[in-house]
């Protein structure tokens, strides 16, 4: 393995409760093209892509120079739960995830005030531990979770949902 990542951003077009909020607008720049640059400026990111259902959100994608995994339809639910797009976009980079034994870093799509060097830390941190496999690092309504894969190759919480676990120092923010 490396010390490289593939970085998703997950991006819905639909079903939130603001519609179409990562191609909103703010300070000129859609919310998306944020996390997007961020990613892209990390020194262990060597690839960003957005997973997303709606083309428009795929065309704000592609205008800030990144490559789209389209979800199919099955996926564009507003109750499809996101481990399921998680999935979804580790089968379409497996092969480049194992040629290249690059791992993978889920981000989501409005993050607009995740710096590139809190990117780097969580990554460092990760590399750097005694980790068989993490796939993502995601806000889970606002809460930190880190999704692994369990023995039967799908996703499963390694920590808790908040509200099952007692409080404890927050893995990054």
């Amino acid at each position: 393995m490396t010390d490289q990542a593939l970085a998703v951003i997950f991006a819905r077009g639909t079903g939130d409760e603001v519609p179409m909020s990562s191609a909103r607008l703010l300070a000129n720049k859609p919310i998306l093209h944020y996390i997007i640059e961020a990613a892209q400026r990390s020194e262990y990111v060597s690839a960003v892509y957005v997973s997303t259902e709606d083309e428009r959100i795929a065309a704000v994608a592609i205008a800030a120079g990144v490559q789209v995994i389209r979800r199919p339809e099955e996926l564009a639910q507003p109750t499809t739960p996101l481990t399921q797009a998680v999935e979804h976009a580790a089968k379409v980079l497996g092969d480049s995830l194992k040629d290249s034994g690059e791992h993978l870093l889920c981000l989501p799509a409005d993050a607009v005030f995740c710096s590139t060097s809190v990117i780097d830390q969580a990554l460092e941190a990760y590399f750097q531990g005694d980790h068989d496999r993490v796939v993502a690092l995601l806000p889970e309504r606002k809460k930190y979770v880190i999704w692994g894969e369990s023995s039967n190759q799908s996703l499963r919480s390694v920590i808790p949902a908040p509200h099952l676990r007692a409080i404890q120092d927050r893995l990054y923010s």
